[in-house]
């Protein structure tokens, strides 16, 4: 009898050897992988449908933990913050709240957090929009102070139907929340915008979660944001679990293909996207540490009569948090004459703030600068030195088109040279193994890094649409604006201009400039993984085309000069129609059926493009052509 009893359990899966290993919950505790940082989930049951998708994600890569709780609304978030943040230090905390503040309960509900779910004819908003953004700025105080990166979650869409709750207040809710971590210049994940996209897949009828599936693709999403705030040896640490070590690279002429065949769904873009950005840090550019948890920005100079009354100057002081690192100053010019918040132009300049106007206001920089500037003794600005690139940036003219500019001098971030000691990489980059630091951010890199912490400037003034942040540049400036519109997304229009070699033009062109002589000029710009392409492009895992699909699907504007050979032309026009196949899959209209446009005709697409004659440099009719087609594509 014993025998058959045995027999029969062990056919329903028991056995007398061996224990069942528990399913994980998602709210169970979990111990840290020492060595690993350490990452803090706050949210209601959305990200408790997503947390253990989001855990297996960062796998070896980071401990992901949670309250053991649904966070529920903010007035339960400034009761029991305290205890979620425990008294361990935290790397990165992704938080939200939202859903259940906006939501209908019975009235006089005691305690109001715990208030039941009543229909809207009968009930009351658990905490007003007002109230919601004031514990919103409440419980950052708080969150700002462990010293943790820190990324806001906005609210998942409300379907048709669901009860208790109004569509379009998550939309109310979510901007006052945007409006307080603009302020403070805190990422924010819009997976309002991410979920609603793919809403009829994923998200339940008449009902605010979401099916198990659509729980995993919101987990990718979230990973993605939380990687992107890891300390750079986490980022450099699974990016070698995914991708291939350089000396294992196959040789490939042709250029590596962006979509597979057939063609994946556009909803599958964001992963996409994000594996294209990996592998453009590991191989080229270097991966870079997330936000600032401490940002300040410090207001030296307004003059609101600025242009003849036509402009408000505004010099500010961006402060990055750990002491002893390196200021950026931005000169900002808003028109005057305007009806709401004005589009902008953000891009670096090669000498100083002080060169780009002849305003004997603007500051003139402090730092190093190149010997070959006018007006430069020493490596050092004179007041000689003001205005001499003023024709490069002619401001004036911007303003009188509607158009707000901004300009950084890229030298506050890490000086023109192969020295990375002097910038602010030191103090940003964190501990590092010897292994990684192939992969580590170089001068491109945080040169783009600055560029967004400028955004994260722009983006809370109510004088500036936050939807319309053009970055643009030109030559080595040029290769910045393109990386730092391939990995910051609030850019949401990006312009290169003769950006040659490392920014628009192919490498495996082997034309003007080669990666061989660039590495070679200016070894401080790429990380050194890309040092092993030296006359080794072939063995690429990727191409400038990657660089430019990855700003996707963005509007993209490649500018040439015909009399600029080094930079290749017709390299980056190739780059730009090859770049054509992933607008064209996303429905945006491009350049794969074009041919090279003559002299000072603007393909004005969502991919663009524009050669004129004459040598490499920049000047009004270049911005002539930026600013036309800015006005075809943000529809002004």
């Amino acid at each position: 009898m014993r025998i058959i009893l045995i027999i029969l359990l062990s056919l329903v899966g028991v056995t007398f050897s061996q224990t069942s290993t528990p399913k994980p919950k998602p709210l169970d505790p979990i111990e840290d992988v020492p060595g690993l940082p350490r990452v803090l989930l706050i949210g209601d049951s959305i990200s408790i449908g997503y947390t253990l998708a989001v855990r297996e994600l960062l796998s070896g890569v980071a401990n992901v933990h949670r309250p053991p709780a649904n966070c529920g609304p903010t007035i339960r978030g400034l009761e029991q913050l305290e205890s979620w943040l425990g008294d361990q230090p935290w790397d990165v905390i992704h938080f939200n709240w939202g859903l259940h503040d906006l939501k209908y309960i019975a009235p006089g509900a005691t305690p109001r957090h715990s208030g039941r779910l009543t229909d809207v004819a009968q009930g009351e908003q658990m905490v007003p929009v007002k109230v919601y953004a004031e514990n919103i700025t409440r419980l950052l105080d708080r969150l700002q102070k462990t010293g943790a990166a820190l990324t806001w979650c906005a609210t998942t869409p409300i379907p048709q139907g669901a009860k208790g709750r109004v569509p379009g207040d998550e939309v109310r809710y979510n901007e006052a929340a945007a409006a307080v971590m603009r302020k403070r210049g805190v990422p924010i994940n819009d997976l309002y915008t991410f979920a609603a996209a793919r809403a009829n897949e994923i998200q339940r009828q008449a009902d605010v979660h979401f099916f198990p599936e659509g729980s995993q693709v919101l987990a990718g999403e979230v990973a993605r944001k939380i990687l992107a705030q890891l300390p750079i040896r986490a980022q450099i640490a699974r990016a070698v679990k995914t991708l291939a070590p350089v000396d294992d690279l196959p040789e490939n002429a042709a250029l590596p293909a962006l979509l597979g065949s057939p063609a994946p769904s556009t909803g599958e873009w964001p992963g996409m996207r994000a594996a294209l950005c990996d592998q453009l840090a590991f191989y080229e550019y270097g991966f870079a540490p997330g936000a600032p948890t401490r940002l300040r920005f410090q207001v030296l100079r307004e003059d609101r009569r600025a242009l003849d009354g036509k402009a408000t100057k505004r010099e500010v002081r961006v402060h990055f948090g750990p002491s002893e690192t390196p200021p950026m100053d931005i000169l900002l010019h808003v028109p005057n004459k305007r009806q709401g918040p004005a589009p902008a132009f953000l891009g670096l300049n090669f000498h100083g703030n002080h060169t780009t106007t002849a305003d004997p206001e603007v500051t003139i920089t402090s730092n190093w600068v190149p010997s070959r500037g006018e007006g430069v003794k020493d490596n050092r600005a004179t007041p000689a030195s003001r205005g001499t690139s003023a024709s490069r940036w002619p401001v004036e003219a911007i303003i009188d088109r509607g158009y707000a500019v901004a300009t950084v001098y890229h030298g506050d971030l890490d000086p023109d040279l192969n020295d990375s000691t002097d910038g602010i990489q030191p103090h940003l980059t964190g501990d590092v193994g010897e292994s990684q630091k192939d992969h580590q951010w170089a001068s491109l890199r945080a040169w783009a890094y600055g560029l967004s912490r400028a955004a994260d400037y722009l983006v809370q003034l109510p004088d500036i649409d936050p939807q319309r942040i053009a970055v643009m540049g030109h030559s080595r400036n040029g290769k910045t604006a393109l990386v730092a519109g391939a990995f910051d997304e609030r850019f949401s229009l990006v312009i290169s201009n003769q950006s040659g070699c490392g920014g628009a033009a192919l490498s495996r062109r082997r034309h003007g400039e080669t990666v061989k002589r660039i590495n070679g000029s200016f070894p401080h710009w790429f990380n050194g993984a890309f040092k092993t392409f030296n006359d080794r492009e072939d063995y690429l895992p990727t191409d400038q085309h990657t660089l430019l699909a990855a700003i996707a699907p963005r509007p993209l504007l490649v500018c040439s000069a015909t009399g600029d050979d080094w930079a290749d032309p017709e390299g980056e026009f190739l780059a730009a129609k090859e770049a054509s196949a992933v607008y064209e899959w996303l429905g945006k209209d491009n350049l794969k059926n074009a041919s090279m446009p003559e002299e000072n005709k603007l393909l004005n697409h969502t991919v663009g493009y524009h050669i004129r004659p004459g040598e490499h440099g920049i000047g009004i009719a270049d911005w002539t052509v930026f600013m036309d087609f800015a006005d075809k594509q943000w529809g002004r």
